[in-house]
């Protein structure tokens, strides 16, 4: 499955920032120190890789990859910008077959990638390979299943974002489904928080989510009429402009350790 363009830099920016405690959170998580090597999978523009790059200090290394190419390319212009290129490097690659050795990295991390993977646990194992023994591999996914919006029009919400889930997404159900994939992959001292994330403004909801996108892909599909989208969107900009507007979810972040 090609996402190319699925998210771009502008969207990561965004949600970089109604993500910034559980962005913190998995780093500490990985129990990273400095000179260690970590990877970052799913690096994006190279936001977290920065902040990677930090908690390993100057003689530590830091690796990030993703499937797109124009992500690559402005993470190594924050990375040179920063003065850090000397200590990161950037792979355009696929998760479930990274070029590295077994037990390579000190600690290895996700965040809010295997949603879109065809195969997450795949995923999952091949960072353990590349995970050294006691090293911390940690995975930050939202529950998309979690997902409530305040509204009237509960059958219709149900039906878009269960076309969302089911449809549009690879892995829709793979942040709950964490704690099963470090079991299946061998990971001990699995440790799991849960943040629940919430917004009473409608604009950035449908920006975090991409909700027109979404709404316009389960139209074409049939999944929805017209007439419910309509009445739904009414709805929602309606609670919006009286102030009332509130949706939520729950994100995972689940980590563990590579045994001897």
């Amino acid at each position: 499955m090609n996402h190319q363009g699925y998210v771009n830099k502008r969207y990561l920016e965004q949600a970089a920032q109604t993500f910034k405690n559980i962005k913190a959170c998995s780093y500490e998580m990985m129990s990273i120190s400095e000179r260690d090597c970590v990877l970052d999978v799913g690096c994006g523009p190279g936001i977290d890789v920065l902040q990677l790059a930090k908690q390993v200090g100057p003689k530590g290394f830091v690796v990030g990859i993703d499937h797109d190419s124009q992500m690559i390319s402005e993470a190594k212009s924050l990375a040179q910008s920063e003065n850090i290129s000397e200590r990161v490097k950037f792979h355009v690659n696929d998760v479930t077959s990274l070029p590295f050795e077994n037990d390579y990295f000190n600690g290895c991390r996700s965040e809010r990638v295997f949603m879109h993977l065809p195969n997450p646990l795949a995923a999952l194992q091949e960072m353990h390979r590349v995970t050294k023994v006691n090293g911390r591999v940690v995975i930050a996914e939202s529950d998309w299943s979690s997902l409530s919006i305040d509204c009237d029009a509960v059958g219709t919400e149900k039906k878009i974002f269960q076309y969302h889930r089911d449809k549009i997404m690879a892995s829709g159900y793979a942040g709950r489904s964490l704690f099963r994939f470090f079991r299946i992959s061998g990971f001990s001292e699995i440790d799991i928080k849960i943040f629940p994330v919430f917004t009473t403004d409608l604009s950035a909801f449908s920006d975090l989510v991409r909700l027109e996108y979404i709404e316009e892909q389960a139209l074409s599909a049939n999944a929805i009429s017209k007439q419910e989208l309509a009445k739904w969107r009414e709805q929602l900009q309606n609670a919006n402009e009286q102030g009332y507007f509130f949706c939520s979810m729950n994100v995972f972040v689940v980590a563990g350790t590579k045994p001897e």
